[in-house]
């Protein structure tokens, strides 16, 4: 028996294709902390395809919640795994490990869920949105699940209007949100509730004076610091607590006052933003090692950006680390150690380094160097062509080379670092040119590749060597002959070519058949590829000539070489 092709290839892809950085953290950080995710790694482009797909509208909010990911939006559809569909509405879970839907959690919630929290002792999850009932049961847009997806009886709240944002210490539940009332007593925009029964907590630091939209007022962001004595409040208003706090501030929980941290950049900067110089602070999350947290905002491009802030309180005024410029709409962010991950309605961004608050006035603001063009933007001007989702060092907000790209309308809404990876919320339904659904789950292997390979005999006998998965061997017909194989980028699945064009997949490789008149006389073909991003695949002949299938480019070849 003749061998024919030996192509190593591993099984499991531990190692993204990016530079990877390491960062030596520079910023003051808090000791004693408990740091968050830790990915040693940027993470892949490409998402996880084994897990469901919700098939319409709006993912706003993801969270790991025991062995599940919950994701809270609003929707009413799902694509299990194995392709069936199913009625789901506005939460769902799925099993992380195997990425199958958890079909016993099935909570009937009647209004859209805009933001998650899991207890810190695992007892539960909450949710907050829109919604009034869960099961039939009063819910008034805040609300506690078991780990079977009931409503919690002796958590119990009225919250008066949407609750955006929620963020938890072990002790308290806090809400972010339009609201004004709690339970019947004033709360403007912020409030703590008891973590067990929902109760009204003492805590006020009420949220003041809207330049939103036509004055809009609300919180839209909170994250609790790894160390648990700070809560930061991301805002389009200009007080918290009767202090001048414009877009953000940090809360001292040991005290429940206000702290001294303050950054006048927010109160100048949002004078040459759009709208009647509205602010619109859209998210806002602190870093692993709690030492920076990055906000992100809209309004026009003079106000799209994402910016780092150290967390220590020093003498003054505090000024920002980096200023990146997105040029359009930023509206979520996850810090990771290793990149600042930001999404958002945007296609290109651009490091600018620190910007003083005293530039921020008169500093000159580029607008974006080209309109965007789905897809075919390119790096221009000193900016990066990144489609909805981008990276940055958290060092220096400069942007990484990594842009796995969406097909999203209004923008990706929401990005959770999770250990695992990142999971994101969409309004569309691509991720790196790969069908998702409104939700995605970046995995981050925390593990090297297992090595494994295959060898092709010329009769289309697949052999696995390693880690490779045996799918099967090719049944050919007599005469003809197997001349290459080649992996998916997973691993999970293998192409096999013969000399008469025939065309063999296993696993998840591409099934997209090549056209029937693919031969000619004298050419045959020698060698397969499949596409990284597993869209299609190239054939490529002994006369030269690539052909290439599916949702692949054809990007030339050479005629008359005799390869």
């Amino acid at each position: 028996m003749k061998l024919l092709t030996a192509r190593p290839n591993p099984i499991r892809i531990g190692i993204p294709a990016l530079a990877l950085l390491a960062v030596i953290a520079t910023f003051v950080g808090t000791a004693g902390a408990e740091r968050g995710p830790e990915h040693g790694r940027v993470v892949p482009e490409s998402p996880r395809l084994d897990v469901p797909k919700v098939l319409d509208g709006v993912v706003n909010a993801n969270v790991v919640f025991a062995n599940m990911v919950v994701v809270g939006g609003e929707f009413t559809q799902v694509k299990r795994p194995d392709g069936s569909i199913v009625d789901r509405a506005n939460l769902i879970a799925y099993d992380i490990d195997s990425g199958e839907l958890v079909e016993s959690f099935d909570p009937v919630v009647d209004g859209e869920v805009l933001g998650l929290a899991v207890a810190t002792d695992g007892s539960g999850l909450f949710l907050g949105g829109r919604f009034t009932h869960i099961d039939g049961v009063e819910r008034q847009r805040m609300a506690k699940l078991d780990l079977a997806g009931e409503v919690v009886a002796e958590f119990e709240v009225v919250v008066e209007a949407k609750v955006h944002e929620i963020a938890e210490d072990g002790k308290r539940v806090y809400i972010g949100g339009s609201f004004v009332e709690v339970d019947g007593q004033p709360r403007s925009h912020l409030a703590a509730l008891d973590i067990t029964t929902g109760e009204l907590d003492s805590f006020r630091a009420d949220v003041t004076g809207g330049i939103g939209f036509d004055g809009a007022s609300s919180v839209r962001a909170l994250d609790v610091h790894p160390d648990g004595t700070r809560l930061l409040v991301a805002t389009s208003n200009t007080h918290v607590g009767g202090l001048p706090r414009t877009g953000v501030a940090q809360i001292d929980l040991t005290t429940d006052k206000v702290s001294d941290w303050r950054t006048d950049w927010y109160a100048v900067a949002r004078l040459r933003c759009a709208d009647g110089e509205a602010l619109t602070i859209r998210d806002a999350e602190y870093s692993p090692d709690g030492s920076f947290f990055v906000v992100v905002e809209k309004g026009h491009y003079e106000c799209d950006k994402a910016i780092a802030f150290p967390t220590a309180n020093w003498p003054g005024l505090e000024e920002n680390l980096w200023v990146t410029s997105m040029f359009d709409s930023s509206l979520a962010v996850g810090v990771s150690d290793e990149a600042v991950y930001v999404g958002g309605h945007f296609c290109y961004a651009k490091g600018l380094g620190p910007i003083r608050t005293d530039q921020a006035a008169d500093y000159v603001y580029e607008d974006k160097p080209a309109p965007c063009d789905p897809f075919n933007n390119v790096d221009m001007d000193g900016a990066k062509a990144r489609y909805q989702l981008a990276a940055l060092d958290p060092q220096t907000g400069e942007v990484l080379d990594w842009n796995p790209t969406t097909n999203v309308q209004i923008g990706v809404y929401d990005i959770e670092v999770i250990d695992r990876g990142l999971l994101l919320g969409l309004d569309r339904d691509q991720v790196n040119f790969q069908t998702t659904g409104r939700h995605a789950f970046i995995e981050t292997d925390l593990y090297d590749p297992e090595p494994g390979y295959y060898l092709l005999g010329e009769s289309g006998g697949v052999f696995t060597f390693g880690s490779a998965v045996d799918r099967g061997s090719v049944p050919l017909a007599d005469g003809v002959t197997a001349v290459a194989i080649d992996t998916t980028r997973t691993g999970d699945g293998y192409l096999v070519v013969a000399d008469d064009w025939s065309v063999h997949p296993f696993g998840n490789a591409p099934t997209d058949a090549p056209p029937a008149d693919v031969g000619a006389p004298g050419d045959t073909p020698v060698d397969v590829k499949i596409d990284p991003l597993n869209r299609g695949y190239w054939i490529f002949s002994d006369a030269g000539r690539v052909v290439a299938v599916g949702g692949v480019p054809h990007l030339g070849d050479v005629s008359d070489l005799n390869l």
